[in-house]
């Protein structure tokens, strides 16, 4: 694919046309076939530069050319196929592009295009699906198939890197949103890279948050990638299957609150995008994106609707965490699902053998740090622990039966202590917890993957490790550790909160490993998921006290205000009402207004330092943001834009996003619980 840089990937694919140019015979057509959006067009365009370089001359049709050519029968048709009989008589190659196959058109191109340049060129034909599957078998014509996919995580970081995006955290998020297709990583750079100049261009020296508009985005790729669909009642059955990763007739019917004919259901699988599995339809990835995206900010009533409709459906799932699919964060939800739809991974089987361990240890490494050193004596620590502990641990395997990843959760018991210390990486984690084995942690190890960017193995693995603990429960605290910025906003979105004073830098400063822990010794599986669900899907928890965010930010507006603040609701909570509280006989001295303050810049306090009811990764950055918005007295939201060099969409997507973790760090504050 063409980029700034150059030409990125597909670099098999063109040699194999080059090849086949040298090569060609009689009645060869080369039929390069792929979803939307995948590179088709890039591809032929490099492959007829390569040629022009060469002096070699090539015939280039559009699809619609030869559409209108069709349609337009007697004269019109004839002039056309004169001047394309003169064109074709010295070409070296034929290039048809954005072929839609059609009952007219393939008569055309089988019946008067291909015999018309009977011996000659080399014929190259575009199209989404496969001219195999569509055309008629003819003895006399050869159809050789080029299928394109998607880029892998390691070519799409290619592609960004030569787009000019080198930032090792921005190369993560662009690929976190639009996974491997090109079109989809085009659009997103070039929105990555206005952010960029934009802020680059900022006054003052202060740092300016990437503003990149998703729905922007969103909206590009839903145009260049729908042309196939013709009709509002497939695009209605197209939304509801992007809503739930699986789907079938019943599902859809469900979600639609209507039954979904046969004739529909054909035609969605159909499409390009549209792929089928043991489990059922799947959308790919990036079109889902695109689509829920729209969706949102299109019609949020109607994707409530299906979200709803959706999680009754899935309401009785049990050993399964395929709940949180229905997350509002596509992000959060391609860390968790991420997957190409043909690729098949399984994580039943028995635990990976000692050499498997050791070769997929060392790759990850390499991908990760560049070599394969092990830095700290991890993959002995591993080596032991698979000999003492091997139920505990999780492989995954490709269809092969190749080890892909793998995980392992690890009590911390007197036998596995000793292990546990051989590493530095565990050896500070347990000496920072108090009493460690009572109650028993349990080590999530970190995902280890043959390629550190494979995104799908690494969901996969999450998904393993959620499922293991739903069948074969254990009352324990979790225990797991990321390496940037991004795992760790995942963590906090599933609830695992920071354990505080403890990072290791045994990957280089760069790397940072910091630990999260989830307590799962008074709850069940399925009720933190429950939890989980409902906090990103922004509905309130049932034992959430009520503090709206709008009540916390007048309470901060009017911070200085006696008089309001003791009418305000906040004034009600059970965390002021102890604040007013007798000590030693004689009352509090303390007036109303001056608890709430007091509670609030306690609030602000916690949210500062990653505490509360979960952490925050940009704790200390969202605290400053509510001090110099209002209590600081700084004059407009204008001004306060002004000082920190935001946009305005950013600055009020972030004093938002501040105030929402504000609310749940002052519901943690009103009604402590154990995390």
């Amino acid at each position: 694919m063409e980029c700034d840089g150059g030409f990125v990937g597909r670099t098999r694919e063109l040699a194999a046309l080059l090849t086949a140019v040298e090569s060609c015979t009689e009645g060869r057509l080369v039929n390069v076939h792929g979803c939307a959006g995948v590179g088709k067009s890039y591809l032929l365009r490099r492959f007829a530069q390569e040629l022009g370089r060469r002096g070699e001359a090539v015939v280039w049709l559009e699809g619609e050319e030869l559409a209108a050519a069709a349609g337009s029968g007697g004269i019109g048709l004839a002039r056309f196929l004169t001047g394309f009989r003169r064109r074709a008589r010295e070409a070296k190659a034929l290039v048809i592009d954005h072929y839609e196959p059609s009952p007219a058109l393939d008569r055309l191109v089988r019946s008067r295009l291909l015999p018309a340049v009977r011996p000659g060129p080399l014929v190259v034909v575009a199209s989404r699906p496969p001219l195999a599957d569509v055309w008629d078998a003819d003895s006399s014509l050869t159809i050789e198939a080029v299928r394109l996919d998607r880029f892998s995580p390691a070519e799409a970081r290619e592609y960004l890197e030569a787009a000019g995006i080198k930032e090792a955290a921005l190369l993560d998020l662009v690929i976190s949103f639009a996974g491997g297709l090109p079109l989809a990583l085009a659009l997103t750079a070039g929105e990555t890279r206005r952010a960029l100049e934009k802020r680059c261009s900022a006054r003052g020296s202060q740092p300016v948050t990437l503003d990149l508009d998703y729905r922007r985005i969103a909206q590009g790729l839903i145009r260049r990638l729908t042309g196939e669909l013709a009709d509002g009642e497939l695009w209605a059955v197209v939304e509801a299957a992007c809503v739930v990763r699986r789907s079938n007739e019943e599902i859809l019917s469900h979600l639609l609150g209507r039954p979904v004919t046969a004739p529909t259901l054909n035609r969605l699988c159909d499409l390009s995008f549209v792929c089928l599995t043991p489990d059922g339809l799947a959308i790919q990835d990036e079109m889902r994106v695109a689509v829920l995206e729209n969706l949102r900010w299109r019609a949020p009533a109607r994707w409530e609707q299906l979200r709803r409709r959706a999680a009754a459906w899935l309401a009785g799932e049990e050993g399964t965490a395929e709940r949180l699919f229905l997350v509002k964060d596509s992000l959060l939800r391609r860390y968790l699902f991420a997957e190409s739809g043909e690729r098949r991974l399984d994580w039943s089987g028995p635990p990976p053998a000692p050499e498997e361990l050791v070769t997929v240890y060392r790759s990850w490494l390499r991908t990760y740090l560049g070599h394969g050193e092990d830095p700290s004596g991890e993959l002995a620590q591993l080596l032991d622990l698979l000999r003492n502990y091997p139920e505990d641990f999780i492989a995954l395997r490709d269809e092969a039966g190749r080890l892909s990843g793998f995980t392992c959760l690890i009590p911390v018991e007197p036998r596995s202590l000793p292990i546990l210390r051989q590493s530095e990486i565990t050896r500070r984690l347990v000496q920072s917890l108090a009493n460690p084995y009572r109650p028993a942690r349990v080590l999530l190890f970190p995902f280890v993957i043959a390629e550190a960017q494979d995104y799908e193995a690494r969901a996969a693995l999450v998904r393993a490790s959620l499922e293991r603990q739903l069948i074969r429960p254990r009352r324990a605290v979790f225990v797991a550790w990321v390496h940037d910025p991004m795992a760790a906003r995942w963590a906090e979105q599933m609830l695992f909160t920071l354990v505080p004073g403890v990072a290791c830098m045994v990957y280089g400063p760069e790397s940072p490993v910091h630990y999260y822990a989830l307590d799962l010794t008074r709850r069940r599986m399925k009720d933190w998921l429950d939890k989980v669900w409902a906090s990103a899907a922004g509905t309130r928890s049932a034992a959430q006290p009520v503090v709206e965010r709008s009540t916390v930010a007048e309470a901060l507006r009017h911070f200085w205000e006696d008089a309001w603040l003791e009418g305000s609701p906040l004034a009600r909570l059970n965390s002021v009402q102890a604040r007013l509280g007798s000590s030693g006989g004689e009352r509090n001295p303390r007036s109303l207004a001056e608890a709430v303050r007091a509670m609030l810049d306690e609030a602000l306090t916690r949210l500062r330092r990653g505490e509360g009811c979960r952490s925050f990764r940009f704790g200390e950055e969202e605290e400053r943001l509510l001090r110099l918005a209002y209590l600081e007295r700084l004059g407009s939201h204008e001004r306060v834009m002004e000082r920190l060099g935001l946009a305005r969409t950013t600055y009020y997507r972030r004093l938002r996003s501040a105030l929402g973790h504000l609310v749940d760090v002052l519901a943690s504050v009103d009604s402590p619980s154990q995390v």
